[in-house]
C-alpha cells in the first residue's frame, strides 16, 4: 500500500504523521511511504532520516497524497489537501477540536467520496524502540 505523508499546515502544528521509526516498520511489511520534502522539520526529523528508514522524498502535498491509499497527518486535512485526494483515499489524522470543524471535514470527505478517520488524543500510543 502507499502512504503519503504532508508537511502539516496547521498553525502551531508541529508534529508529523509518520517518525522515522513508523517508516522503517511499514516499509519492512511492504508499503511504500512518501514523505513531503521538510515533513519532518518542525519535529526536528531529517529528511535523511526518512531516506534512511526507506521512505521516497518529494517536493510538495500533492505529490506526497498523489496515489496514496492511506495519508498520515497530525491535524485534520485542509480544504486543499481534501481536494487533493482522490476518491476512494483515506485520510488518517487526530480528530478535530471541535464538532463545527469535524461536521465540516465529514462534509469535505462526503463530497470528494473519500475517507476521514479521525483518532482522539487519548488513542495515541508510544512505543519504545
Amino acid at each position: 500500500m502507499k502512504i503519503g505523508v504532508p508537511k502539516e499546515r496547521a498553525r502551531h502544528e508541529h508534529r508529523v504523521g509518520l517518525t522515522p521509526f513508523g517508516v522503517q516498520r511499514l516499509t519492512a511489511l511492504g508499503h511504500e511511504v512518501v514523505l513531503e520534502a521538510g515533513a519532518g522539520d518542525d519535529a526536528h526529523l531529517r529528511d535523511t532520516d526518512y531516506e534512511a528508514a526507506g521512505a521516497s522524498m518529494v517536493i510538495s502535498a500533492p505529490a506526497a497524497m498523489g496515489g496514496a491509499a492511506l495519508v498520515a497527518k497530525v491535524a485534520p486535512p485542509t480544504d486543499a489537501e481534501a481536494a487533493a485526494l482522490a476518491a476512494r483515499d483515506t485520510a488518517l489524522s487526530h480528530q478535530p477540536p471541535d464538532i463545527a470543524t469535524a461536521i465540516q471535514c465529514l462534509e469535505a470527505a462526503a463530497a470528494a467520496a473519500t475517507e476521514q478517520i479521525h483518532y482522539p488524543d487519548a488513542l495515541v500510543y508510544y512505543q519504545k524502540a
